[in-house]
């Protein structure tokens, strides 16, 4: 019985140094990952989230956890045969061997939600900003050409400019991914430098569901944890996004990925502001374009989605509309990506070789683009959701920016030394399709096509992430819609 008593207080022990522990894998490897998106998928469905990604951080974590808790243990052990018991007598902690391990468990549960950010979440719920009442643009007056032009609208798992050589902007002395560098250098690409560079990454836009909500809508997911306000039959009822604005203009809506497209509860957005219509992992296989019991990665595999993102936008083009098609890459998600076997191992590591796969697979679909008889009234564009999330894979380097490169716009400008977000994308791309937008403004984006100032470049970068940090009565009132 004492055994077992023993026993049950050391897994106790245990599960705190454990929470430690995987506080600081989680804060090593994937630092940035924020405190929005944690609520955000605890409110949605964080049973979908990729279970090999919780056991890898559970299985690092592990070591140091055990080695913690059996010093943490050895002070307050009764059993007689730990010989360290002679460095470590303390018969007030052994008289208080369970509190002792409430205070430690305590400790577990307070360092690793500051670790994660909580701690700051909960500072800045307590602080207001006026930044929505003084910027965003929800009415805005849009006027179509006659002729409407076609959107592909292309979104690369953690694409960032980070990949590129150092001669054009990146951290590599030869470019990883040197077709998508040739995109951007041979067509347009805004920068916030004089070489290629990118979008500055602003909470609220750090993850994929909420990358795509910026990309389409100019604004970020700010999470209340009070109540989950993005699934069933509503997702940010008061915003209006690019699904909304071309269903009102007779476009032909899709979007296709190869997981599943309820993971993050897109399917709910995707359909409630546009009413698209949805490919994923489960159309692929009612098509029988796959066994029913497929499944690579995190659905299929990018090859494929091109493939059959081919023989959608053939079917599409031939309606008698003009079309948005918008696709979602998975190869290079953390950790370490999916390397396909056709792939050409290049690297000594397996990330870099996922990039690298990814710039001539893309690569190879825009060829094929470019040969079809719609493109030449097709606007193209292609984007990082975000920022790698794999930290650990960066050294530590902090001048990282987001991919984006506009193919066949409509319009030009100079792209060079502007400081901008993702947000901004969604009215340059209605731009890029020679949509003129009264303002030059909607949502919290600025048409990087004008002359207007971002509103990072109006009040800082800084400036602009701590104000979203905060709570937005305006937010939760007009785009939350909370009753």
């Amino acid at each position: 019985m004492k055994a077992v008593k023993e026993l049950c207080l050391f897994i106790l022990l245990f599960t705190a140094c454990l929470i430690i522990s995987s506080s600081n894998v989680v804060s090593k490897n994937f630092g940035s990952t924020s405190i929005n998106e944690i609520l955000f998928y605890v409110q949605t469905n964080l049973e979908n989230a990729k279970l090999s990604v919780i056991i890898d951080t559970i299985i690092e974590a592990l070591p140091f956890a055990l080695v913690l808790a059996i010093i943490l243990y050895i002070p307050i052990s009764k059993i007689k045969d730990i010989k360290f018991k002679k460095i470590y007598p303390n018969k007030f902690l052994i008289k208080r061997r369970f509190s002792y391990i409430m205070i430690i468990f305590l400790i577990s549960i307070i360092y690793s939600l500051s670790n994660i950010g909580y701690i700051d979440y909960l500072k800045y719920r307590s602080k207001h900003s006026e930044l929505f009442e003084d910027y965003y643009v929800s009415d805005v007056k849009l006027e179509f050409p006659k002729e409407k032009r076609n959107l592909i609208y292309i979104f690369v798992e953690s694409l960032e400019t980070t990949f590129f050589s150092e001669k054009n902007g990146g951290t590599y002395e030869e470019s990883i991914i040197p077709e998508l560098e040739d995109l951007s250098l041979n067509n347009i690409s805004f920068s916030n430098s004089d070489l290629l560079g990118g979008a500055y990454e602003i909470p609220g836009t750090e993850w994929s569901v909420a990358g795509l909500v910026s990309y389409t809508s100019a604004t970020p997911i700010l999470v209340n944890q009070e109540r989950n306000l993005y699934g069933e039959d509503r997702f940010l009822p008061g915003l209006v996004s690019l699904g909304d604005i071309l269903k009102k203009e007779g476009y032909n809506l899709e979007i296709m990925m190869g997981s599943d497209a309820s993971f993050g509860n897109r399917d709910v957005y995707f359909t409630t502001h546009g009413d698209y219509e949805i490919f994923d992992i489960f159309t692929a296989k009612e098509k029988e374009l796959l066994e029913p019991h497929y499944h690579e990665w995190w659905g299929f595999e990018d090859k494929k989605l091109y493939e059959f993102a081919k023989e959608e936008i053939t079917r599409l083009a031939k309606e008698d509309k003009p079309f948005n098609f918008n696709l979602i890459t998975a190869d290079t998600h953390f950790t370490d990506g999916y390397l396909d076997e056709s792939c050409e191992v290049k690297y000594d590591n397996q990330y870099d070789n996922v990039y690298n796969c990814t710039s001539k697979m893309l690569n190879d679909f825009i060829k094929w683009l470019k040969k079809q008889e719609f493109y030449d009234n097709t606007s193209i564009v292609i984007v990082g959701d975000h920022l790698s999330m794999q930290e650990n894979h960066f050294d530590g380097k902090t001048d990282r920016y987001i991919y984006n490169t506009f193919i066949n716009s409509s319009v030009t400008t100079d792209t060079k030394n502007r400081i901008f977000t993702t947000l901004d994308i969604f009215p340059t791309v209605l731009a890029s399709m020679n949509i003129k937008i009264e303002g030059d403004r909607i949502g919290l984006g600025t048409n990087l096509f004008s002359t207007k100032e971002t509103i990072a470049e109006e009040i800082g970068i800084i400036e602009l992430k701590e104000e979203l940090k905060k709570n937005s009565n305006y937010y939760n009132q007009y785009i939350l819609m909370e009753e």
